[in-house]
């Protein structure tokens, strides 16, 4: 009895299957699918499948140019975002530069000196007057030709 079922299942799946078909205007067959068949396009023009295959690789062959141009135009627009980045890197590095030479008045800048780290050659550590930070500065330097790293007044 279930074998009967299970015929009856396939024929009903078979039937609405080429209904499907049917319903979407033809007999199943894509267009240009078979070897020598020949299909009409949009517009009314004979087409042979023999002769599409050749023209998809034909523009294949013109789409890589296109596609080389594209990844070239990407490549230059990045390669001209990385340069006009830098630009504005070094400017506003120049900035920086120009605004803590303004707040030091030309004076040199100690560096911060942590307790653990051995104090470099060269340099010696002082200590600032109004923040009490501890600056390595040039071991030949005098102390009103620096400022603190950190509050910058005059050491």
């Amino acid at each position: 009895m279930s074998g009967v079922w299970i015929i009856l299942i396939v024929i009903y799946s078979v039937v609405m299957i080429s209904r499907a078909k049917s319903r979407a205007g033809g007999s199943g067959k894509k267009p240009g699918a078979a070897g020598g068949a020949s299909v009409r396009d949009n517009a009314g023009k004979r087409n042979d499948a023999a002769k599409s295959v050749p023209d998809r690789a034909a523009q294949a062959r013109q789409q890589t140019p296109l596609r080389q141009q594209a990844q070239h135009s990407v490549t230059d627009y990045l390669r001209q975002k990385a340069s006009a980045d830098e630009a504005a890197h070094a400017a506003a590095d120049r900035m920086d530069e120009a605004r803590l030479s303004r707040e030091t008045g030309g004076r040199t800048v100690g560096r911060r000196y942590s307790s653990w780290d051995s104090v470099p050659k060269g340099m010696r550590v002082v200590k600032c007057g109004y923040c009490g930070a501890e600056n390595l500065i040039p071991e030949g330097a005098r102390r009103k030709n620096c400022t603190c790293y950190f509050c910058r007044e005059i050491l």
